[in-house]
């Protein structure tokens, strides 16, 4: 029933229409907990947001056009990172990639989220393989807990 539900989800969601994926890996030298990683992606998420629709994306008035994202924590507790999605407009596309990459100054704003860590993100091209990659680990029903899905209202 589990890998049926898992199935379900992952083929619902690869409809979705996400866009890009990233994948987040703190590179900490002790055990991370699944708590901080998901810390972590919620401030990622907000910065994302914040520098894509500007300073007050969070306001109602504002709901319609944030977009977005989910994300995967596995590897727990000595190799945790985030698998995550994001869906985002086309017209956004260029600003959301050079967050993500360091040799950007645009990136600056998460790398000082998670200095020493690395980041990698591609356009999703196979939305349904991304998705059942990412959900390999989810394979007990207690395990659901280590999904995020953004916006929250």
């Amino acid at each position: 029933m589990i890998l049926r539900n898992k199935i379900l989800l992952a083929e619902s969601l690869a409809e979705f229409g996400f866009t890009h994926s990233v994948t987040i890996k703190p590179n900490f030298t002790l055990a991370v907990s699944q708590e901080r990683l998901q810390s972590l992606f919620s401030r990622i998420y907000v910065r994302v947001q914040r520098r894509v629709l500007g300073p007050r994306f969070h306001l109602p008035s504002k709901r319609a056009i944030q977009f977005p994202a989910i994300s995967v924590v596995e590897g727990l507790p000595y190799s945790g990172h985030l698998h995550g999605a994001f869906k985002v407009p086309d017209q956004h596309w260029a600003t959301f990639e050079a967050m993500f990459d360091p040799a950007s100054p645009e990136h600056q704003a998460l790398a000082r989220l998670l200095p020493g860590g690395t980041w990698h993100t591609e356009v999703m091209d196979n939305p349904k393989g991304w998705f059942s990659y990412t959900f390999k680990q989810l394979w007990k029903a207690e395990h659901t807990d280590r999904i995020q899905m953004f916006p929250m209202s």
